[in-house]
């Protein structure tokens, strides 16, 4: 059975420690979903992220989205630099990313004050390929 709270609090010091420079966590969760009920297996998992931004964000409307799609893939890949194995192992480095694949996250809420506040809501699936 794999110990979720442990698993949890790793991830999140080990994101933690990668997003320092530029981003700020204010609260970070993980959601595991098991291929059985036994919970020995996980077949993907979901992180909700709620952070503030320290990068710029542009407030004119044609610069806006292309900043927003930049944070968004420093963010991921700083989430698919720690993957979490099908068995509950965090592995870090780029010798798992053909089995594990890490979404565009998605925001799904934000507070923005061009040149002051950048606080995002945002979530990531992480699902595992089969071959």
């Amino acid at each position: 059975m794999i110990n979720e709270q442990v698993l949890s609090e790793k991830l999140k010091y080990l994101i933690m420690s990668e997003m320092s420079k530029k981003f700020e966590i204010f609260e970070f969760h993980v959601e595991f979903m098991y291929t059985d009920g036994m919970r020995d297996t996980l077949e993907e998992y979901d992180i909700d992220i709620k952070f503030d931004y320290h990068g710029s964000i542009d407030s004119e409307s044609s610069r806006f989205g292309a900043d927003i799609e930049r944070m968004s893939e420093q963010l991921r890949g700083i989430i698919m630099t720690y993957t979490i194995s099908p068995e509950g192992k965090i592995k870090s480095g780029d010798a798992d990313t053909f089995s594990t694949f890490v979404d565009e996250g998605m925001i799904w809420g934000f507070e923005f004050e061009a040149d002051t506040k950048h606080i995002f809501n945002m979530s990531f699936k992480v699902n595992y390929r089969d071959y």
